[in-house]
């Protein structure tokens, strides 16, 4: 009895590409909520202990509004 040897092709295949960037960029979003959920409730807590609750909460909803604006920034140059 002889033992067969499979033969395989090495053929470039664009949608496992696809699936494959797809992925990373998915880990990267992930990664980036994973480290905003781990800073941002201390930092927030600095905040408050050092002025006052009021101002740590306005600050986290400032921030929020400068990333949608940045966001927005963004998309306009990507366009052009």
């Amino acid at each position: 009895m002889q033992a067969e040897v499979c033969k395989t092709e090495r053929t470039f295949q664009p949608n496992l590409v696809f699936a494959l960037l797809n992925g990373a960029m998915f880990l990267g979003r992930l990664a980036t909520a994973y480290v905003s959920f781990m800073i941002c409730p201390p930092l927030i807590g600095w905040l408050a202990d050092l002025f006052s609750l009021q101002t740590a909460l306005l600050t986290l909803g400032l921030s929020g509004v400068v990333i949608l604006l940045l966001a927005r920034e963004v998309r306009w140059a990507q366009n052009r």
